[in-house]
């Protein structure tokens, strides 16, 4: 198989850990399976690599059983051209016991072989979803009604605050908690970091500069488009002096900007930004209407659209300033009453739901990062995560860690595979990095676990950090497509170069991250066949 310059780099590299962004149709899978082959079949001692030392994680079970599958294929074509190797006829043993499996099978092996005195034995079952949500809300009936008995004054603020006949919305919310702080690495470290944010003052609290941030934002949209709307009014009319639509334009434009400045300088005000919208919106009269002196009614309709746009933005402004900016102090010394009851009754319907499961002798899937990472980690007294004993041991052993999917990796799991990974700690900052052994595969715009606390950012840091005095790991990009026609690549490369940002999406779809042709398939297929057709469907024609 021919290989582009991109492929052939993943491939053969040695010399550092490997960040790979692999587009949609980019040979992913062929440049893994071969990359395992030849460091399988390397002649140099010192890249070889058994394949019981190599640690290879894919997303699902399947992808897993394939990936095993493809590699005992090309092993098994390599000895019927060198039936002598024993070094592969060996390889091919140790294949089926390789650590090639989901994140989660190889957490639960490494707690087989390593549990420790938490109740536990090395024999433990794995519940499914069934019995795990079971499991949980049966633990809930039981904290709930303990806490309605034994802590009646908190029950009843908690009550107030999130019920009215049942305490059904408390418990999703407790449940929605325990998910959550499931897929943080050090729970007790993030709980005391959110409760000193709480208490700062308003004015240098995170959680009101993220407030402020975010109205902004939406301001800064607003913004834009009146201005693009300007722009346009200012050539629908024959002439300036029959043009009454650029003026009310203009003027929504400068009401628009002034609340953005004052945002920006962060009035405390409320009534004083939200005062400027509700004069502009009690002063706008009837919206202009076409007449003989307008020449471009496309544009004139477009000056509608994005009216309408800007001022639905308006409306929502206008309701938060109204309903939501003058009692943000209020809110904030609210929810630093809440967290810490929230905490607690959390904390208390975690361990039920354990006791019940040391009494199984069974972990869900939500334990099995969760206790792989005490068994790897370790943090200093000033808050820096260290490789325990048994990491370093893992690390001096497996040669080779090799991650699919990486954009779907959650928090929890980046740490558990930093942490086995060699020279995994940057010596002057003590910080914890991806070591020179890793070999990551993803693709952020293919990132759709959020909803399962996936965090995407974790594979954008791997990129950003790459090739950085403190990294040892390079990135390269593959982003020759060899499934679609050009045609088809230069749609998607217009529709999303036109809205990804960093700020949506988590990447810059740029010429590096834009799709190209990887082969000649316009050749295999007639012209007719190489089209793009966009079907546009009406909400009000669907229903």
């Amino acid at each position: 198989m021919a290989w582009t310059e991109q492929q052939n780099e993943a491939i053969t590299r040695r010399d550092c850990g490997l960040i790979v962004s692999a587009a949609a149709g980019s040979g992913k899978t062929s440049v893994l399976v071969e990359r395992l082959l030849r460091i399988l079949m390397d002649d140099n001692p010192k890249h070889c690599v058994p394949a019981d030392q190599m640690i290879v994680v894919t997303f699902t079970k399947d992808a897993a059983a394939e990936m095993r599958s493809r590699l005992y294929q090309a092993l098994d074509e390599q000895l019927q051209q060198q039936p002598e190797n024993q070094w592969l006829y060996q390889q091919q043993i140790r294949l089926q016991n390789a650590h090639i499996s989901t994140i989660s099978s190889f957490c639960f092996e490494l707690i087989r072989d390593n549990v420790a005195e938490q109740g536990i034995t090395a024999g433990f079952r794995v519940l499914n979803e069934t019995e795990n949500r079971l499991i949980a809300s049966k633990a809930a009936d039981r904290v709930l009604n303990h806490w309605h008995a034994e802590h009646p004054e908190k029950m009843q603020f908690l009550w107030d605050c999130f019920c009215e006949k049942d305490d059904k919305p408390l418990e999703t919310l407790v449940m929605e908690l325990h998910t959550f702080l499931g897929s943080v690495p050090f729970r007790d470290v993030w709980s005391e970091k959110v409760m000193e944010g709480l208490r700062q003052p308003l004015e240098r609290s995170e959680y009101h500069h993220l407030f402020l941030k975010q109205l902004e934002q939406q301001v800064q949209t607003a913004v834009r488009l009146a201005n693009e709307a300007a722009d346009l009014a200012a050539c629908a009319y024959d002439s300036v002096a029959d043009n009454n639509l650029l003026p009310r334009v203009e003027l929504d434009a400068q009401c628009l900007e002034k609340v953005l400045h004052l945002l920006q300088a962060q009035e405390s005000d409320a009534q004083k930004i939200s005062s400027i919208l509700q004069e502009k919106r009690q002063n706008c009269g009837q919206f202009p209407r076409k007449n003989k002196h307008t020449t471009d009614l496309e544009a004139f309709e477009r000056v509608k659209q994005l009216r309408k746009q800007y001022e639905a933005i308006e409306k929502k402004v206008l309701q938060i300033l109204e309903l939501t900016y003058p009692y943000e102090a209020d809110d904030l010394a609210v929810n630093a009453r809440l967290m810490p009851l929230l905490l607690e009754l959390e904390a208390e319907f975690s361990a039920e739901i354990w006791k019940e499961k040391v009494c199984q002798n069974a972990l869900g899937f939500d334990d099995a990062e969760r206790m792989a990472l005490e068994l790897l980690a370790e943090l200093t007294p000033d808050g820096k995560i260290r490789p325990t004993a048994l990491a370093k041991e893992l690390q001096d052993y497996y040669r080779l860690i090799m991650i699919d999917e990486y954009q779907d990796s959650n928090n929890k799991q980046d740490d558990i595979f930093k942490l086995l990974s060699r020279n995994c700690i940057v010596p002057e900052t003590g910080e914890l990095r991806y070591g020179d052994n890793v070999f990551l595969v993803g693709d952020v715009k293919q990132s759709i676990y959020r909803f399962r606390l996936a965090n995407p950012q974790n594979f954008v840091h791997a990129i950003t950090d790459a090739g950085s005095a403190e990294s040892v790991c390079d990135h390269i990009v593959l982003n020759r497509n060899f499934r679609s026609v050009p045609a088809v690549l230069h749609f998607v490369n217009f529709i999303c170069g036109s809205l990804m940002s960093a700020a949506c999406g988590d990447v810059e779809y740029n010429e590096a991250e834009s799709l190209r042709p990887g082969s000649a398939v316009t050749e295999l297929l007639p012209p007719e066949q190489q089209k793009v057709t966009v079907a546009v469907l009406s909400p009000e024609e669907d229903a």
